[in-house]
């Protein structure tokens, strides 16, 4: 994720380097990387939340498994 990060940072240092005399074209361009940015931390927003659930699921499994083994060896 910090890859889209550091190329939106990047895109956004070099339009912030060219003189761009039109104001319309420059405004449109300051929009456009406001919403790869907005989209970047949307996009780690859910890394961050997959990675939670993905653990979650995890524990989940693992409780499961320790039950089915419990309930099975009761049953043999």
């Amino acid at each position: 994720m910090n890859d889209i990060r550091l190329k939106v940072s990047y895109v956004k240092g070099l339009t912030e380097g060219l003189e761009i005399g039109d104001s319309k074209v420059k405004k449109v361009i300051s929009e456009i990387i406001n919403v790869l940015e907005e989209m970047a931390q949307s996009i780690s927003d859910l890394e961050t939340a997959m990675e939670d659930t993905q653990e979650y699921v995890e524990s989940i499994d693992e409780d499961l498994g320790e039950l089915e083994e419990d309930f099975y060896d009761d049953n043999c």
